[in-house]
């Protein structure tokens, strides 16, 4: 079910505000550094990459996750980002998932760096709210968003498109389905592709 995952910010589940903040900033004068916040399952990557997918291709994009940016790759992107050239309506986009979870050396590092991010880059962080203390340090230099669980219609609105283009008609399933995720909207999408399988074995 991954390949259903939002691509374009409008389709990002829930989260109007947010929502509307990003396709306003992405329209317009944005800024060079974001953090999305909130907890599992909310859409925090999700919302990563449509900002990736509205300002640059795929061979623009640096994804990495938090636990394996070490100081030598902070080093070795940013210096790829200095050297990358400057096209007008071109944007390099890094993408770190679960910043919160890079090592303090790298973070160090992180810090210096995006008081002096390339004209041409973007770089957009995703964290947990619990990592209060790694978000402290950062929140001055970052486009804060803070995400929040769909609501159960939201999430049993999309388990029920996903389960029909997958050619399976869910009723009551959707909603329990999405009840049971309790705002995790990966935890549902897992749920459904048991559900899936359960249904395909009994075929």
């Amino acid at each position: 079910t991954d390949r259903y995952r939002p691509r374009l910010i409008g389709e990002i589940l829930g989260n109007p505000r947010p929502r509307a903040i990003l396709a306003g900033l992405i329209a317009g004068p944005r800024p060079s550094a974001w953090l999305i916040r909130g907890p599992t399952g909310v859409g925090k990557t999700t919302a990563a990459l449509a900002i990736a997918n509205a300002l640059s291709s795929p061979m623009d994009t640096i994804h990495a996750v938090g636990a394996d940016v070490t100081a030598d790759w902070m080093r070795a992107t940013w210096g790829t980002l200095e050297l990358y050239p400057w096209v007008a309506g071109r944007w390099r986009v890094v993408v770190v998932d679960e910043a919160d979870r890079i090592s303090r050396q790298a973070q160090v590092l992180m810090l210096g760096y995006l008081e002096r991010i390339p004209r041409h880059a973007i770089v957009v962080m995703t964290s947990n709210l619990v990592a209060e203390a790694f978000e402290g340090r950062f929140l001055g230099r970052c486009k804060v968003l803070d995400f929040v669980p769909p609501t159960v219609e939201e999430i049993a609105s999309r388990v029920k498109y996903v389960a029909s283009r997958e050619g399976i008609a869910l009723n009551g399933e959707s909603r329990e389905i999405a009840e049971g995720a309790g705002g995790d909207v990966r935890s549902a999408m897992q749920a459904l592709e048991l559900e899936l399988m359960s249904r395909s074995m009994r075929v």
